[in-house]
């Protein structure tokens, strides 16, 4: 088609301008032959594609890079200077990073050391996970399909921090529950993933596992208590914190936690360990929380 219309706009140019020519050497009106010439050209352009069927002029390349591309500087920012999305993006890549240690902490076994630390001891939150806009916060996990707690994470504060005694949690009792006194005390304890002192949470199954009292304390309460010193310091404090159980496989008792804590614009609060579930003296099953004491 556009082949057709270029030969024909070329013959009705030659048409036109020869028509031309006959009517100024006979003094006739040059208007019909103005006009054929007009629209033979018309048609030849179309058929070239340098104008569009419609009459419409298309726009440059420099137009159409302007009109194809997207205005981000309008995208709002938040605290941290990002984007919503960037955030998102950010939170995403660390949390499957957080999966990826979990995987790899459950392959460990103890040697002796009951709490060691990771990625040097510096927390690995993000800048969005650091925020404060929304306050303080806490959530807990769904307990997974064998009713293991699976995690706690919070933006600590004082206005968290509970105002009444602890209360009863006797009912809760996780799993690999199966507790028995050795040398007059009892080797489990409910450990909280989040300590009382630092939420004021009670009888939640999901911030409750099966820990032996040395895994409870001194261990973890050990790094509780520096940050409830810390945030008790000022109302402004805030910590971010975030505390993983760790299990292999089907396993119902906890090898042990993966505990990681940040004071938010300061450094006096800088915490990543693993803190292995073990008991000196005592031989644990981890699939079914049942002990065997060592001679």
């Amino acid at each position: 088609m556009d082949t057709v219309l270029i030969l024909g706009g070329l013959l009705g140019i030659i048409i036109g301008v020869v028509t031309l020519i006959n009517a100024t050497t006979k003094h006739r009106k040059k208007k019909s032959s103005l006009t054929l010439i007009a629209f033979s050209a018309v048609a030849l352009l179309t058929g070239s594609g340098l104008l569009p069927e419609n009459g419409q002029l298309m726009p440059t390349t420099s137009q159409t890079s302007t009109l194809n591309r997207q205005d981000t500087s309008a995208e709002p920012t938040n605290q941290t200077g990002t984007t919503a999305r960037e955030d998102e993006e950010s939170s995403q890549q660390s949390l499957k990073k957080r999966e990826a240690l979990k995987k790899e902490l459950a392959k460990l076994n103890y040697a002796g050391k009951q709490t060691i630390t990771i990625n040097k001891e510096q927390p690995t939150f993000t800048k969005a996970e650091l925020t404060t806009k929304n306050g303080a916060w806490e959530k807990y996990y769904p307990l997974d399909t064998l009713n293991r707690a699976t995690g706690a994470e919070a933006l600590l504060n004082q206005s968290l921090m509970p105002t009444e005694k602890r209360g009863d949690i006797s009912k809760v009792k996780p799993t690999g529950w199966r507790n028995k006194k050795i040398g007059g005390s009892y080797l489990y304890n409910r450990s909280h993933l989040i300590g009382f002192a630092l939420a004021g949470e009670n009888a939640n199954w999901q911030n409750l596992i099966t820990g032996t009292r040395q895994l409870n304390n001194p261990e973890m309460l050990r790094f509780e208590m520096d940050i409830k010193y810390y945030l008790e310091q000022d109302k402004k404090h805030f910590v971010r914190y975030e505390v993983t159980p760790v299990f292999r496989n089907d396993e119902l008792l906890a090898r042990g936690v993966h505990l990681m804590a940040q004071s938010v614009n300061s450094d006096a609060i800088k915490i990543n360990v693993y803190i292995f579930n073990v008991q000196a003296g005592v031989k644990l099953n981890y699939q079914d929380g049942s002990s065997q004491i060592l001679d």
